[in-house]
């Protein structure tokens, strides 16, 4: 196949949160054909209807001041929802539930020693207006004395990272995610499928083009072989799974993550709560909370929405056990159940020295570029737009760059198929 670079479009392949920002901002920087090819649309962000409820692919919060929400903003998708700001406790190492500490109010009437209390404080502020080291966030925790403090800490940074504690995740970059979420998150109304459509009609209302179809090759000439056709690129992103990656760009090996982040969550509708006003608990006993997204945003026609989160991996039971500690009776008035025993929350980490990393330009190949949430320096959700955004910004200008030089040559091919050849 041979067409000149003027006719070739640019192709994100994966529609998830960083693909769809992805063919939005090549679409939006080039003007150029942007085709997006997923047969399944939205990847983790989506939600199902269940019951009366919404349920998400896990637990789902939008960062207000993150990038996911600024792209969103500066596309004009909008988005509702509600925040979180109350009915947070925490349950510490004697089982006693107690209101999380999250003004100086609640920090006062804390069961801390005071001791203690200064220690929170300073950290915290610490958090707020300066930077943490660079350093795994065990190393940070082990310098506070109190054990009650390192374990309400490392709760705090599993809410707001999944990563435990002892994952070698930077603490730097931890307290940067402990800032944003400080700053406020939301529960989106009728939950992440809300995001995926509001992306996905931007996309079409700029002109992308989708394909629900599967790539299952793609040449060094930056031929794409679809479950349905065979199409010349100007420019790819892929913003797929590492594992298809590695087996469509074999070279991209040592730029995927190897140890995904896994979480098992237990979602209910349920008829009613027996204790409403609990809406969010962390465990500093264990590597797991419990959240009531729709007390907070519109996710249930009736009724309400109970997540049970553990980090890692944990069986079932442990979930309904925690459950029937905090909202004693719940089980018994679920309508409906979702058990996701092993869902990837983020394909990596963000160890110390992570930035460094992975801020080189994410071109694999010639004219092929990745997008994914282990490539930038945000997290989760965040650090899908972000790197989605940069991967569509470097496939535009690297197909424009391949039309200039086309035209000054006076040759049809781009350069990517002379090398080729």
């Amino acid at each position: 196949m041979s067409t000149s670079i003027q006719e070739r479009p640019i192709v994100v392949v994966g529609a998830g949160i960083a693909g769809l920002c992805a063919a939005i901002e090549a679409k939006h920087k080039s003007g150029a054909r942007v085709l997006l090819c997923d047969s399944s649309p939205g990847g983790r962000a989506r939600s199902k209807e269940v019951s009366g409820g919404t349920l998400n692919l896990g637990a789902h919060a939008l960062y207000d001041k993150g990038e996911l929400a600024a792209f969103l903003r500066r596309h004009r998708i909008r988005v509702t929802g509600g925040r979180p700001n109350q009915g947070l406790f925490y349950r510490d190492e004697s089982n006693v539930l107690c209101p999380l500490p999250t003004g100086t109010v609640s920090l006062l009437r804390s069961r801390l020693t005071l001791r203690e209390k200064k220690a929170l404080s300073s950290s915290l502020l610490r958090v707020q207006f300066g930077e943490l080291p660079d350093v795994p966030v065990s190393s940070w925790l082990e310098s506070f004395p109190s054990s009650r403090v390192r374990a309400l800490l490392g709760a705090l940074v599993q809410l707001s990272t999944y990563a435990p504690p002892s994952a070698g995740q930077s603490a730097r970059a931890a307290g940067r995610q402990l800032r944003l979420g400080a700053a406020g998150v939301t529960y989106v109304d009728g939950g992440w499928q809300s995001i995926v459509d509001g992306l996905l009609r931007a996309a079409t209302d700029c002109g992308v083009e989708f394909l629900p179809e599967n790539v299952r090759a793609i040449s060094s000439e930056l031929t794409i072989e679809t479950s349905h056709r065979e199409l010349q690129a100007g420019a790819v992103v892929l913003a797929i799974a590492p594992s298809t990656i590695r087996r469509l760009v074999p070279s991209a090996l040592e730029l995927l993550p190897a140890d995904p982040l896994r979480a098992s969550c237990l979602d209910l509708v349920v008829e009613k709560l027996p204790h409403p006003e609990r809406r969010l608990i962390l465990d500093t006993r264990s590597p797991r909370y419990l959240s009531i997204p729709s007390r907070s945003a519109r996710q249930a026609s009736r009724g309400e929405i109970l997540s049970a989160i553990h980090y890692g991996t944990g069986p079932r039971e442990g979930l309904e056990q925690w459950i029937e500690t905090l909202q004693p009776g719940a089980l018994a008035l679920a309508r409906a159940s979702q058990w996701l025993p092993k869902i990837t929350v983020a394909h990596s980490i963000r160890a110390p020295a992570h930035a460094l990393r992975h801020s080189r330009s994410p071109m694999v190949s010639t004219g092929i570029f990745l997008a994914g949430d282990w490539l930038s320096e945000a997290m989760l959700a965040d650090a899908s737009a972000l790197s989605g955004a940069r991967a569509g910004t470097l496939a535009a200008d690297f197909r424009e760059n391949e039309r200039f030089a086309c035209d000054s040559s006076g040759a049809g091919a781009p350069r990517s198929s002379r090398m080729a050849s």
